[in-house]
């Protein structure tokens, strides 16, 4: 599936919703919280990563090259390498749209305050705010800048450049205490893993009521082979889903895969210290050389847990081996989680229903008692045919991605090896 700006425009009003959502009701000890906060701030950014992309495709640049691929991303104006790519890969009207767009964004501090907020929300804790003033501004910012986004996207073809209506960005909320209750983070965390159980199971229930509205009508075709073989081919049409559908696959991951890095500050936390700005829970890749034998150190993942005790250090490390007796499962789903969550930030998660998910257990009962009676099976009907929601498994290799699937049963199993992980690091989820 080609990206275009139904999308974004899907993912900057999913955003523009949360915000308006955005409450006091949810308190601890004096301090409020609010997960939205960060989902909001999230949606945003990679809105902003998908409006990059979909001028790179539509510019007609050479995804195929794997400097140009690893180059499609959103930045600021003031950064000349950033501009000069801009203007050399991207042609008009787009070219000068995301130019206008990431300067208006960032003349008054909004792009740096907007991507500060989702990058704390993603890699240290939920967004924790003293007092309903600066909870009121946050709300009252994130949705300007939802509205200020889906407007410019609406004037990418005419290369409008809109007037900033944006007010001066305040700092991130702050809270020196956050990091001095380890019982604070762990609800936290906890209550992070239940938002997105709820967004599984809500998700669940709409593709269940989608899939049950299609029973029925796929259409079969069979052959008769001179061998005297029977083959069926079966097809059905309108096999494309809701955008909607990939944005919450996405925010679904997001919150699972930014509740490992939160476990590892909580983690430094719990010992006494504080999290920097490289704590954060290393995933990883499938060719990863867990033997060592080139003999290097891996830096990266030391700076990532730095500080933590030699206990939860080595628990991490050995339990992301694929050969731990314990998380062996559980080393394949997060790295298929890692990657939709990078894929999410930055493109779109292509998302498909179909209709080739096998025949009916009905049926083959059917079949097994037919052929029991050494008689031909019967021919499957329309009824018989079992549609499911796919990752579209064509576009994730492409992109060279790691997941695939189906999606709900996926989302499960990246919950459950989040809770595995939380379990096996002693924290009460």
């Amino acid at each position: 599936m080609t990206q275009d700006p139904s999308d974004i425009h899907c993912r900057v009003n999913a955003a523009r919703k949360l915000a308006e959502k955005i409450d006091e009701n949810e308190r601890y000890s004096g301090s409020i919280y609010r997960i939205e906060v960060g989902l909001a701030s999230y949606l945003l950014v990679s809105s902003l990563q998908h409006l990059m992309w979909w001028a790179a495709v539509e510019s007609k640049c050479d995804l195929t090259d794997k400097n140009v691929y690893a180059s499609i991303r959103f930045g600021k104006a003031s950064n000349k390498d950033w501009q000069g790519q801009c203007e050399q890969r991207l042609i008009e009207p787009y070219r000068s749209r995301v130019l206008g767009i990431s300067k208006l964004a960032e003349e008054r501090g909004n792009y740096k305050w907007l991507n500060a907020l989702s990058n704390h929300d993603k890699h240290k804790c939920t967004i924790i705010f003293k007092d309903s003033k600066s909870l009121n501004f946050t709300k009252r910012k994130l949705i300007e800048l939802a509205n200020f986004i889906d407007d410019s996207i609406k004037h990418v073809n005419n290369g409008l450049l809109l007037r900033s209506n944006l007010s001066d960005a305040d700092k991130i909320p702050e809270n020196t205490k956050q990091w001095a209750d380890t019982q604070l983070l762990e609800m936290l965390i906890s209550r992070r893993i239940g938002y997105a159980e709820k967004l599984i199971v809500d998700l669940e229930n709409i593709i269940d009521k989608h899939l049950n509205e299609r029973h029925g009508s796929a259409k079969i075709d069979k052959k008769v082979n001179a061998d005297g073989k029977v083959q069926y081919k079966v097809s059905a049409k309108n096999l494309l889903v809701p955008i909607q559908w990939s944005i919450e696959t996405g925010m679904i991951g997001h919150l699972l895969r930014s509740v490992l890095d939160h476990m590892v500050c909580a983690l430094l936390v719990r010992s006494g210290k504080e999290p920097t700005p490289t704590s954060k829970f290393p995933i990883p890749e499938p060719d990863y050389d867990f033997n060592n034998q080139s003999g290097r150190r891996d830096k990266t993942r030391e700076r990532m847990l730095m500080g933590l005790s030699v206990g939860d250090k080595q628990k991490i490390e050995h339990m992301l081996h694929p050969m731990h007796p314990l998380m062996g499962g559980v080393f394949a789903d997060l790295i298929s989680l890692d990657s939709l969550r990078k894929t999410d930030a930055h493109r779109h998660i292509s998302i498909e229903i179909s209709a080739l998910d096998g025949l009916s257990q009905d049926w083959h009962n059917r079949a097994d008692e037919a052929l029991g009676r050494d008689e031909r099976p019967p021919d499957p009907t329309p009824d018989d045919v079992k549609f499911a929601v796919r990752f579209d498994n064509q576009a994730a290799a492409n992109r060279n991605m790691r997941y695939g699937g189906e999606v709900i049963r996926s989302c499960y199993e990246f919950l459950d090896a989040v809770k595995s992980v939380g379990k096996y690091l002693d924290f009460h989820l």
